[in-house]
């Protein structure tokens, strides 16, 4: 009784402190032999959380198969007793470190194999950076793929100019779109950060608030849900929903700066307008009354073009459309126009040296066009297009004040804009002007045959 009493109290402890070497857990109703304990495997138990070390099989074992893994045993199975059961096997610390503490790096070139790989096409380039505004980077797709605030993309416009034009004159094209394209970037960059560095955090979530309003009434016209909206504006501007907002916070950033750094100082009073009046505008407003005609000519043995042309006319299409095509043979350059000017009487000036054209010009009133006029071998339409008459400073007093006052906001907008390129870091434009031409005859310029 001593001899069990002391069995079973080591039983318990061992079975209290998980003796074993790992404490196995095993489902509720799952009887254990003595096999799940390593009896008579002779192998010593290996540490908590060492490696397991896979051994061949014991050929002499009825259940151990030389080709298959162990399969998995029902230790309930009727029938199964404890030399049914392999005892687990494990790895010792010098079999662990196999193929670790005894390799060695050589330094050298990769071998990479037989050949060299085959490239699957030409290579294309996605996006590139061309420089930084201010710390803000500028990539190429902004200008080509995705267009600014201000700006429809390029990319489109420069490949359709290359189905239309020559290489040279698609080259001068497109330093043109380039160069202005980049000047308005930059601006509208630095027009924009300063505003936000100078809004208080008030006006910054009054802004923000503003353009979430605008963003939400876009929603509601698009149908009312954000798979609407963002499928509207993919359909229309090929833009996102953030992208939309980020677009009318700028340009709302950009329209504040200027309204309240240079509009509200831009001041014209009725002396410059007077001044201007009888100054700089004398010839535009004071010259004596202007004509502009436009003459189409064509040989009287042109039955056809003729017909085209009096087609034209009678279906409604405007006489100085007709004027610049290719059935006029008058200045078909200029289109057609001709500018005179009456300072005297009208009935003393001569508008062409054919009689019969001068007098059919003489008796049109605006907007009217001649019967046509045989001249020779030639047949003529003569047509009115506008009388420019003096204005005196009351009816002239409008323009000149906005051409005034749009020309002082060009002037006091780029002396500002140069202050805040002196304080700005700007990538060199000239630089950042010849990468995207670059990138531009990369993608777009006509090839030549």
């Amino acid at each position: 009784m001593r001899t069990g009493t002391s069995v079973g109290m080591v039983l318990m402890i061992c079975g209290a402190a998980g003796c074993g070497g790992g404490s196995t857990r095993v489902a509720p109703g799952v009887r254990l032999t003595a096999g799940d304990f390593g009896a008579g495997s002779g192998a010593p138990m290996a540490a908590p959380g060492a490696a397991r070390e896979t051994r061949e099989p014991d050929p002499a074992s009825p259940t151990s198969a030389p080709t298959t893994p162990d399969p998995v045993l029902d230790l309930n199975a009727p029938g199964r007793t404890a030399k049914d059961t392999k005892a687990p096997e494990v790895i010792g610390p010098i079999g662990a470190s196999g193929g670790i503490t005894d390799a060695v790096g050589q330094p050298g070139t990769p071998s990479l194999g037989a050949g060299d790989p085959v490239p699957v096409g030409e290579s294309v380039l996605v996006d590139a950076k061309i420089g930084d505004v201010n710390g803000k980077p500028i990539y190429a797709s902004t200008f080509f793929d995705i267009g600014t605030p201000a700006q429809e993309p390029l990319g489109a416009r420069l490949a359709s100019y290359a189905r239309q034009m020559s290489p040279r004159e698609w080259a001068g094209k497109a330093r043109e779109e380039i160069d202005q394209r980049l000047n308005l970037y930059i601006r509208d960059e630095l027009l924009r950060a300063e505003a936000l560095s100078t809004l208080s955090p008030e006006r910054k979530q009054g802004l923000f608030a503003f353009v979430n309003q605008l963003q939400q009434d876009l929603r509601r016209e698009s149908g009312g849900s954000r798979e609407a909206l963002k499928r509207h504006l993919e359909e229309t501007e090929g833009i996102s929903a953030d992208e939309w907002a980020r677009k009318r916070e700028q340009t709302l950033l950009v329209e504040y700066e200027i309204q309240q750094k240079i509009l509200r100082s831009i001041n014209i009073s009725w002396r410059d307008i007077e001044q201007a009046y009888n100054g700089r505008f004398y010839e535009q407003f004071h010259h004596p009354p202007r004509y502009q005609l436009y003459l189409v000519t064509m040989p009287a043995s042109a039955s056809e073009d003729r017909a085209q042309f009096e087609q034209g006319v009678a279906g409604g299409r405007p006489f100085a459309e007709l004027a610049g095509g290719t059935l006029n043979r008058y200045k078909n350059d200029r289109g057609g126009l001709e500018t005179r000017e009456v300072a005297g009487d009208l009935a003393q000036t001569s508008f062409f040296p054919n009689a019969d054209l001068d007098a059919a010009a003489k008796s049109l009133k605006v907007g009217e066009t001649s019967p046509p006029v045989t001249m020779g071998d030639m047949v003529a339409w003569v047509h009115l297009a506008r009388i420019d008459m003096p204005m005196g400073l009351y009816d002239a007093q409008l323009d000149i004040e906005q051409t005034l006052r749009v020309q002082r906001q060009n002037e006091a907008l780029g002396r500002y804009l140069n202050r805040l390129r002196g304080k700005a870091n700007v990538t060199s434009i000239p630089q950042m002007r010849m990468r995207l031409y670059e990138i531009a005859v990369a993608r777009y310029a006509p090839r030549i045959p």
